[in-house]
Order: C-alpha cells, then sequence, then structure tokens
C-alpha cells in the first residue's frame, strides 16, 4: 500500500501500480489483479489513488455481469472496459492489465448439491480472510521500467477502443453507468466488512464470557482506531500542511481521506507501520501518541454505543468494553472517563476540537468536515462487533 504524502516531498518515481479487485455477486465472489501502466512516473500517492479509482470501476464491471462464463478468461474486455470507464483527471495510462481473474466461493454450491454448510469460523477471521498463496498477492505500487510484460495475461492499451465484454459485440456495449462516489464507495466498503463478519459467530464462542468474545473481537476495534488515526494524519496534511480548503461536494478529496485495510484482523497499523513512522519523525511522538489515545478513546465510546443500541445490558456491556480495550489497546491506560468524555456532546464536533488542540490548528471546522466519512467508516466497524457479540452472548443477553 502506498504511503500518504507529506507537504507534496513525494518523488515522481513510480511508473505501475496494482491492486487486488474482489466484487461479490449474486452467484459467486470473484477477484483478479489490476495493475495500471503510466505514461509518466507518479508520486506513489497518486499512483495508489488511481488504482483505488480503477479498482472501483472494476468491481462494478464484475457485479454487472454476474454470469461466470461472461467474465472468467474475458480479461481483455474486461480491460478495455475499465480503461473506457477511467474517470477525468486520472492520470495517462499506457495500459491496463487484468490478470488471474477467478472464483474464489461460489454461493450456490452447497444448495445445488445438498451438502451442509461449512461450519463457521472465528470472527476475528471471518473478518480478514485471506485467499489462498496461489490466488494473486495484494497490490501495492511498485516501481517498474521498461514496457508492460508480454504474457497470456489480459492487456488492454488505454487508448484503444474497448472490445465487448462476455457476449456483447462492440457495437453493442451498454453505456457506461456512473460511478459511485469514491466517500460513499470507501465507506461502504468499511462497512461492508463490519457486516460480512458480523453474519456468523463461531460455534465456540457462542455462551462463553465477555472477556472471552472480547479477546476474540479485539482486533476489529484495534484496526477502527488505526482507521481513524490514519485518517486523522490525512487531514492534517491536507487541511493544515497544505492548507487545502475542504468542499463538501469534492469526492476525490473525502476519499482520500478514508483508510482501507486489506490487512488480516488486528494488522492493519502493521501494514502501515513505514507510514506511521514517518509521521512520528514530521509531527513527534507525543503528538502521535495523543491523536492515538483520542481514536482509541472515540472508538471505544463507538463500540460501547453500537453495544447498547443492540440491546446487550449495561454491566455486560461495559464488562466488555473494558476487556476489549484492554485486549486491543495494551500499554494503554484508557480510563472511563476519557471514553465517557465522548458521550456527554456531539462526537464529531469533540473529536474535531480534541484534533485541532492537539495539532495547534486555531479552526476545527474542517476538521470536523473531514471527520464525518472518518466517523461513518467507524460506526460500520463497532456495528459488526455490536452484532458478533450480540450472537456470541446468545439470547440470555
Amino acid at each position: 500500500m502506498g504511503f500518504w504524502p507529506f507537504g507534496g516531498r513525494e518523488p515522481a518515481n513510480v511508473e505501475s501500480a496494482s491492486q487486488v479487485v474482489t466484487a461479490g455477486t449474486h452467484r459467486e465472489t470473484l477477484r483478479g489483479k489490476l495493475t495500471l501502466y503510466f505514461k509518466e512516473p507518479q508520486t506513489r500517492s497518486a499512483a495508489d489513488r488511481a488504482a483505488e479509482r480503477c479498482a472501483q470501476i472494476a468491481g462494478d464491471l464484475l457485479r454487472e455481469n454476474a454470469e461466470r462464463e461472461a467474465l472468467v478468461g474475458k480479461e481483455a474486455e474486461l480491460a478495455a472496459a475499465i480503461a473506457a470507464r477511467a474517470p477525468r483527471g486520472l492520470p495517462g495510462l499506457r495500459a491496463i492489465e487484468l490478470a488471474s481473474l477467478h472464483v474464489v466461493t461460489e454461493r450456490t454450491t452447497q444448495s445445488r448439491r445438498g451438502e451442509p454448510a461449512p461450519p463457521v469460523q472465528d470472527p476475528a477471521r471471518i473478518a480478514g480472510a485471506r485467499a489462498p498463496s496461489n490466488k494473486p498477492s495484494p497490490g501495492g505500487v511498485s516501481r517498474t521500467t521498461g514496457v508492460p510484460p508480454a504474457s497470456s495475461r489480459a492487456l488492454a492499451q488505454a487508448s484503444g477502443a474497448p472490445p465487448a465484454v462476455g457476449r456483447s459485440t462492440p457495437s453493442s456495449i451498454p453505456p457506461p453507468i456512473s460511478v459511485r462516489s469514491p466517500p460513499s464507495s470507501g465507506a461502504q466498503r468499511a462497512r461492508a466488512a463490519g457486516a460480512s463478519a458480523a453474519r456468523a459467530s463461531s460455534p465456540g464462542l457462542i455462551g462463553s464470557p465477555p472477556t472471552v468474545i472480547a479477546a476474540a473481537l479485539a482486533p476489529l476495534l484495534r484496526d477502527a482506531s488505526t482507521r481513524l488515526l490514519l485518517g486523522c494524519l490525512r487531514a492534517h496534511d491536507l487541511i493544515i500542511v497544505r492548507r487545502v480548503a475542504i468542499d463538501p461536494g469534492a469526492a476525490d478529496q473525502l476519499a482520500a481521506l478514508l483508510p482501507v485495510s486489506e490487512a488480516p484482523p488486528g494488522e492493519f497499523e502493521a501494514s502501515r507501520a513505514a507510514e506511521i513512522s514517518r509521521w512520528h519523525t514530521v509531527l513527534g511522538s507525543p503528538v502521535i501518541s495523543q491523536l492515538r489515545t483520542e481514536s482509541c478513546a472515540i472508538s471505544a465510546q463507538k463500540a460501547r454505543a453500537a453495544l447498547g443500541a443492540a440491546n446487550i445490558a449495561a454491566g455486560v456491556a461495559g464488562e466488555l468494553i473494558d476487556a476489549l480495550c484492554r485486549t486491543a489497546f495494551p500499554g494503554l491506560a484508557l480510563s472511563s472517563a476519557h471514553v465517557d468524555r465522548y458521550a456527554e456532546q456531539d462526537l464529531s464536533e469533540l473529536a474535531a476540537e480534541s484534533m485541532a488542540r492537539i495539532l495547534r490548528h486555531p479552526n476545527s471546522r474542517p476538521l470536523r468536515l473531514a471527520l464525518g466519512p472518518l466517523l461513518d467508516a467507524v460506526h460500520g466497524d463497532v456495528d459488526g462487533i455490536s452484532r458478533l457479540a450480540k450472537a456470541s452472548l446468545g439470547s440470555a443477553h
């Protein structure tokens, strides 16, 4: 994954960017690797954003064509269609490559064969299950030289006319549909991760004590706080360092503030260790420590509110939150009073004021605007935690 830039100091030396594309249809889940080859070297952050935007388009295309025979083996046609839908403002592309498109899961296999469903795994593993090692590895930005590799994998020149997708002929390709705005799609992806984790609970957890349930769900809370911390740092760079005025209607700006994890549960921060280390150098460890504490407190308060909304008894919810915080944030003395502070008034307003105070920014209003999508994404994270906790506790709670 690319690192968020600091004050425009990034070198423009990235010639290609890759992203793993996963899309669920009504029959199956499909996955492939998308690679962009740029006409001119880009900064790492610009290359990442371009790859993420094209990955969203690729996901839309996969969902539009739900039949497997219209997709698998049609990588070249799909790559050309992605190039045709590339949004304005994207860096110039030499080519777009979609490789190794394959079926991850077939949703109708069990019902067709009449076989029982496999046992549900641990919630934390459900939330971040990885593909087997023979599938394409998670993409990231890479430095390459020369032309794209010539192989049997599909390669579409960005400037070429798109061939048909599936059974369509070149003259019968439907007009491109509108692509969802990045902020909403990013927030939906974050909420979908929590929702997918919340659909089932491990049989081994049902009826377990709150401390055991909390230990299983703590990685999800840790990732929620990391998402908020990274988003705060990005907002600082955009608003305070670059002095960019946030426009509520600017989809690209708001989307760039919303980090999306492809790491296993609990490893979001570890996957961005180099990025956070650079922030330690720029802002200093005391500032990062304060921002981390606030991010953990906000995430814990949102989790407590979600447990209450799930009608979990207050005493049990309190025990869950205490155990969640001890496990998710080891070494951080997060007091109940600190968490309670965010329950007393508008959370987004208080979060923006705390962030402005820590970063010594005189105006919290633009920070509040930037925190909106972040808090929505964290809400999706903790909603998944509350549903899993409710299912694991059983009807007694």
